[in-house]
């Protein structure tokens, strides 16, 4: 049974327009058939433009810092992926391909996941987590997740400071 609908993106007062930017490629290692390669996927969401030039900004350069590990100049969110994926295909070939000349059978295949995922976009509030995901040799990869609360009136990243008393650590 098939049933038709309609999705309408709607974003409530208190809440920001988000857009969508992902990416996913490949690139082997040698060039020859069969070469073990590294394959990444980033899928990532990016506050859209708002009343607030100024905020809308800052809270996409602070999303694409998050995003990207490290400092990045704001511009074109596709750029920046696409920078990310040269980095990361660069250091593939660069930390394996001498070894793989040298050693057969060893598995030289590497991935990289990265997503950006909301939990909350409302009340004046966007949190959200970025979860990645990487394998670079070995037995497993390795996992992570960074989370981030944003106070969408003052563009303030909330940390554990703001929301409890001091000497919480104790």
């Amino acid at each position: 049974i098939k049933a038709p609908f309609v999705v309408n993106e709607s974003y409530p007062p208190g809440s920001v327009p988000m857009n969508v930017y992902y990416l996913k490629g490949f690139t082997p290692l040698v060039k020859k058939p069969k070469s073990p390669r590294a394959a990444l996927e980033y899928s990532l969401l990016l506050p859209a433009e708002s009343a607030n030039p100024v905020f809308s900004d800052s809270l996409k350069k602070l999303v694409l810092q998050k995003f990207a590990g490290h400092p990045v100049r704001m511009g074109d969110p596709d750029k920046v992926l696409l920078g990310m994926q040269q980095v990361y295909f660069e250091n593939y070939i660069s930390s394996n391909e001498s070894i793989y000349n040298r050693v057969q059978g060893m598995n030289f295949n590497w991935e990289s996941v990265k997503t950006m995922n909301i939990l909350l976009n409302g009340n004046n509030l966007l949190s959200f987590y970025i979860e990645s995901y990487a394998f670079t040799g070995g037995a497993h990869g390795l996992q992570s997740r960074d989370y981030i609360v944003t106070d969408l009136e003052t563009g303030k990243v909330i940390g554990l400071s703001d929301l409890f008393s001091p000497d919480y650590e104790a």
